[in-house]
């Protein structure tokens, strides 16, 4: 596979190219807007205006301030904004001096205060002749409740409108149950489209793949990403071999398809307003009668669809945990092309109608080592092994997907 479709994009550059979601990357007019605006303090927005500094009292506060929107909706806070009466006023003449260093810190002290560890905090300096500032987005958190430590005790917090409140034996109670609750959700929205029972449009007649990557973002139902604002990197979700591609608006947000959109499509991408993204792919062809599942076509699309998707989440400011749950539906009467590029004499035939592979979670979607052969090579051996092999034989020594190998 292309080399340029296998890289990760870097998540800052590639955000600076749109801003459409709650967690877009922060930019100094983005900034100004939001102070000349008055806005308030919020659940999900916060404003310092110094960052902590080393003492017990700044360190214990600033792991206290993190903690608690992780375990409510996640947010932003933005070192540097002065408020007055709970809303921006100005920038308060805050001056980084090195940056770097400065995450560097603040990182260190969330590694060693906050369990379980945060996954997608990020900072963005703003550098500005009034005054500097650093914006730490917190996601929210698959993992919540999470706790905060500090000489030797522990606290479970979670921002309440604009105020942090200790929860109680009961809130905690209900924080770990909607945890649990969030990943329930998750796994039902993946079992629908795998159903192919809430489908935009039909795929042909035969064997499909499905996939889908369910940002935690996802699992609450609320607009996350705009369609019309998505609408202008729609061509980042074309697959190689579709030979170009077309868009369309649809109830769920905005389909990239293979085809002409009437009749049933070779192949689509949903991106939903939620935040997650279902690709789906025809899995089949036919020679002298036979029946077969290609298991190249399948291999490279299930690859180059996950990159892409973890890719447009990122241009989207889509920061945390994520699961990415792939399958394989009406498999009955075709046969499996283990070796497909040399021939299909060693094809096995279904005898089961469905696969799914095992869930494959990301703790972080701007990690840059995150690679897809890694994280899908799991799956990738279930599937051989469904058909009588002990492994998949298409990845080499240094663990990469290469569909060559015999």
């Amino acid at each position: 596979m292309d080399a340029a479709i296998r890289s990760l994009k870097d998540p800052a550059a590639a955000a600076q190219e749109v801003g459409f979601c709650e967690f877009a990357m922060w930019t100094e007019e983005r900034l100004a807007t939001l102070i000349a605006a008055a806005s308030p303090e919020t659940r999900t927005l916060e404003f310092k205006a110094r960052l902590p500094e080393r003492s017990d009292r700044d360190r214990a506060e600033f792991l206290k301030d993190v903690s608690a929107m992780a375990n409510a909706s996640g947010g932003s806070i933005l070192f540097g904004v002065a408020e007055a009466a709970g809303v921006a006023s100005k920038l308060a003449n805050l001056r980084l001096g090195d940056p770097d260093a400065e995450i560097r810190r603040l990182s260190q002290i969330l590694e060693a205060g906050v369990e379980p560890r945060l996954s997608g905090v990020r900072f963005t300096p703003i550098k500005s002749p009034e005054g500097d500032v650093l914006i730490l987005d917190v996601p929210q958190s698959f993992d919540s409740p999470h706790r905060y430590l500090f000489n030797g005790h522990s606290k479970f917090v979670a921002r309440m409108g604009s105020h942090i409140s200790e929860l109680s034996y009961e809130q905690l109670k209900a924080a770990f149950d909607q945890s649990s609750t969030r990943v329930e959700r998750l796994r039902e929205h993946w079992k629908q489209d795998f159903s192919l029972a809430r489908m935009w449009k039909p795929i042909i007649p035969g064997p499909v793949c499905v996939i889908r990557l369910s940002p935690l973002l996802s699992a609450d139902g609320r607009q996350v990403v705009d369609p019309k604002a998505a609408h202008g990197h729609w061509s980042n979700l074309i697959m190689s071999d579709w030979g170009g591609g077309s868009s369309s608006f649809n109830y769920e947000g905005l389909a990239i398809y293979h085809g002409r959109g009437q009749d049933a499509l070779g192949g689509y991408v949903q991106v939903h307003r939620t935040g997650a993204i279902t690709a789906y792919r025809t899995a089949r062809i036919t020679i002298d009668d036979r029946k077969i599942i290609p298991s190249t076509t399948v291999g490279d699309f299930m690859i180059e669809a996950t990159i892409k998707m973890i890719e447009f989440a990122r241009l989207c400011g889509i920061a945390g945990s994520a699961v990415v749950n792939i399958g394989l539906r009406r498999l009955l009467g075709y046969e499996f092309g283990a070796r497909d590029r040399y021939g299909f004499d060693e094809s096995k035939l279904s005898e089961i109608d469905e696969i799914l592979m095992p869930e494959f979670w990301i703790g972080d979607l701007e990690d840059q080592d995150l690679s897809a052969d890694a994280l899908l090579q799991p799956g990738f051996d279930l599937l051989w092994q469904s058909f009588g092999w002990a492994e998949c034989p298409k990845f080499g020594a240094d663990g990469r997907w290469n569909p060559n190998l015999r």
